[in-house]
C-alpha cells in the first residue's frame, strides 16, 4: 500500500510538474530568460506537432496491418536505423565545422596525444590547464584519443574530426534503436514503437548537434540504454549479475563523460526500493544483482581510471571546480543560471579545490537568502524555460560556437546552411526549421501528462522510474547551471515517454468508443 501510495504521488508530481513548464512555455515566454529560442512557442505549434506524431502513427498502423509477416517490426526498424545513420554521415560530411568553446580544447587535445606530443610542451600548458579545471572530460579525451590513434592508421589521416562526428551518428542511431525496442516492451505495440522511430529520426536523428564533437552527444546512448537493460526482466541469478553489470558499468562510464547520466542510476535504485516494500522480489534473490552490480561498478571505474591516467596530461588535482561552482552559476540572477564568466574567475582566485568550495557555497546561499522565497521562484521559473522552450536544445548558443566553418563545395553543402546555419550566418531557413523541431518538442512535452496515467501491470515501476530520471534532470538543471543542450542526452527518454503517454490517450479514446458502443446496443 505505501509503495502504490508512493508511485501515486511520483506520476502526480510528474504530471503537475510538466503542466506547468508547458504553461511556461506556451504563456509567459515573455518573461526574459537567457538563451531564448529562435522560434516562438504556440498552442498553434503544439496542435501541428501533435498532428504530426498522429500521422506518424496512422501510417505505421496501415503498414503494420497489411504486412502480417512476424519480423515486420524488426525488417522496418533496422532498415529505418540504416538510412538514418546513412543519411546522418552524408549530412555531417556536407555540414560540418570545426567548433569552438570548450569542444576546442578536447579535439586539440586527443590529436595532439595521439601523434604522440610533448607533454611537457610550454605551448600545450594553456590547454592542458583546462583538464584541471574540467577533469570530467578526461574520459571523453581518451576516447576522442583512440578515434584520432585508429584513424591516423586509415587512408582517412587528415578526417579525424569528421571520424568522431561519424562514431557519434552511430551512438545517436544506436539510441533511437533502444528506444523504440523500450517502447515496444512498455506498450507491446509494434506501430507505436515504430512511431516513435520516426519521431525521433525527425527530431534528433537529423539533430545539426551531430556536427559537434562533444559530451552531450556522446553520451546519448547512455540512459536509453540503461533502461532498455532495466526493463529486460528475469529471475535466474547469472542473467541477473551480468544484467546489474552492465547497469552499473554503463552508468559509471556515462557519468564519466557527462555526470547527468548517473540520475537515471539514482532512479533505478528508488524504483527498486519501491520494489522492495511492495514485496515484488526478495533479498534471496537479489545476491546475483547485488555481485553483479558491484562487479560492474568496480570493473568501470578500473577502466576509466587507467585510461584516463594513460593520457598524461599534467594535472593540478586542487583546481577542479566543484558542484558547489555550479550552484553558485545556477543562483546567479544577473546570468538567470546560465554560464557565468565573472563566477569562472571568482572560483579560480583560490588555489585549493576546499577554499574554493567553500568561497563558492558561501556566495550560493547569499543570492539565496537575498532572492527570497519569491525570488527563488522566478529564477527557477527563468531556469525551467531556459531548458524547456527550446526544441533545437539551445542550438548555436554557445560562445564560441564556429571556430572554422565548412568550405563549400557543393549544392548540398550551401543549403544544409541555410538549414541549420542561424540567421546571421546565412541560415535563412533556420526559422522554419527551428519550429518544427519546436512543434515536436511541445507535443513531446503535453503527452508526456497522459503518460503519467498510463496502467501497467507487467512495467508500472519502471515507468516509475523514468518519471523519476526525467524529474531528476529537470531538478538538477534548476538547481545547477542550466542550458536546453543538457537535455539533450535524456532525449530518447523524452520520446519514448511521450509515445507512452500518446498510447494512454489511445486508451482513451478506445475506451469512450467502447462505451458508446455498449450504450447504443443497449438501448
Amino acid at each position: 500500500m505505501i509503495a502504490k501510495n508512493l508511485k501515486g504521488c511520483i506520476r502526480f508530481i510528474f504530471a503537475g510538474f510538466f503542466l506547468w513548464v508547458l504553461v511556461l512555455c506556451l504563456f509567459f515566454q515573455h518573461i526574459e530568460y537567457m538563451c531564448k529560442a529562435v522560434a516562438e512557442s504556440s498552442v498553434l505549434k503544439l496542435i501541428f506537432g501533435l498532428l504530426m506524431i498522429i500521422v506518424i502513427y496512422l501510417l505505421m498502423k496501415v503498414i503494420m496491418s497489411r504486412i502480417s509477416y512476424k519480423y515486420t517490426y524488426y525488417i522496418i526498424l533496422g532498415l529505418v536505423s540504416a538510412l538514418l545513420l546513412a543519411l546522418q554521415i552524408y549530412i555531417v560530411y556536407h555540414y560540418f565545422f570545426i567548433s569552438g568553446w570548450d569542444t576546442y580544447y578536447l579535439i586539440a587535445t586527443a590529436q595532439y596525444v595521439a601523434n604522440n606530443g610533448d607533454m611537457s610542451n610550454p605551448d600545450m600548458m594553456p590547454i592542458f590547464g583546462y583538464f584541471s579545471t574540467y577533469p570530467n572530460n578526461l574520459f571523453l579525451t581518451f576516447i576522442y584519443t583512440v578515434l584520432v590513434k585508429i584513424t591516423n592508421h586509415l587512408w582517412f589521416t587528415d578526417n579525424n574530426y569528421f571520424v568522431i562526428l561519424c562514431f557519434q551518428c552511430l551512438l545517436n542511431t544506436l539510441a533511437g534503436l533502444f528506444m523504440s525496442l523500450s517502447i515496444r516492451k512498455v506498450t507491446g505495440n509494434d506501430a507505436l514503437a515504430l512511431t516513435g522511430t520516426f519521431i525521433y529520426a525527425v527530431f534528433v536523428g537529423l539533430s545539426p548537434w551531430n556536427c559537434v564533437p562533444y559530451s552531450d552527444q556522446m553520451t546519448l546512448i547512455f540512459p536509453i540504454l540503461v533502461i532498455y537493460i532495466y526493463l529486460l526482466k528475469t529471475d535466474k541469478n547469472v542473467l541477473l549479475a551480468i544484467k546489474w553489470m552492465m547497469i552499473f558499468g554503463l552508468v559509471y562510464a556515462g557519468y564519466s563523460i557527462k555526470p547527468q547520466v548517473a540520475i537515471v542510476l539514482i532512479a533505478i535504485m528508488i524504483g527498486q526500493f519501491l520494489k522492495l516494500i511492495a514485496k515484488e522480489f526478495s533479498f534471496k534473490k537479489t545476491w546475483g544483482a547485488i555481485v553483479g552490480g558491484l562487479v560492474g561498478l568496480l570493473l568501470s571505474v578500473f577502466i576509466v581510471n587507467v585510461t584516463v591516467n594513460s593520457l598524461d596530461i599534467p594535472i593540478n588535482e586542487e583546481g577542479a571546480y566543484g558542484l558547489a561552482h555550479f550552484a553558485m552559476m545556477g543562483a546567479n540572477t544577473d546570468r538567470m543560471g546560465v554560464w557565468a564568466g565573472e563566477d569562472v574567475m571568482f572560483s579560480s582566485t583560490f588555489d585549493t579545490k576546499a577554499e574554493r568550495d567553500a568561497a563558492d557555497w558561501k556566495v550560493f546561499k547569499e543570492r539565496i537568502s537575498e532572492m527570497g522565497v519569491s525570488g527563488v521562484y522566478m529564477q527557477a521559473v527563468r531556469k525551467t524555460l531556459t531548458n524547456y522552450n527550446d526544441g533545437t536544445f539551445a542550438w548555436w548558443k554557445e560562445g564560441g560556437f564556429l571556430l572554422y566553418p565548412h568550405e563549400d563545395v557543393s549544392a548540398v553543402d550551401t543549403t544544409l546552411k541555410l538549414i541549420y546555419n542561424i540567421e546571421t550566418e546565412g541560415g535563412t531557413y533556420n526559422k522554419a526549421w527551428s519550429s518544427v523541431m519546436q512543434c515536436i518538442w511541445l507535443a513531446i512535452l503535453i503527452l508526456l501528462i497522459p503518460a503519467a496515467f498510463l496502467k501497467n501491470e507487467k512495467y508500472g515501476t519502471e515507468m516509475v522510474v523514468i518519471f523519476l530520471a526525467i524529474l531528476g534532470l529537470s531538478l538538477f538543471e534548476m538547481i545547477f547551471e542550466c542550458r536546453a543542450r543538457y537535455l539533450y542526452l535524456y532525449a530518447p527518454v523524452y520520446v519514448m515517454t511521450a509515445v507512452v503517454g500518446f498510447n494512454k490517450v489511445l486508451q482513451i479514446i478506445h475506451l469512450k468508443g467502447w462505451k458508446r458502443k455498449n450504450e447504443t446496443e443497449n438501448a
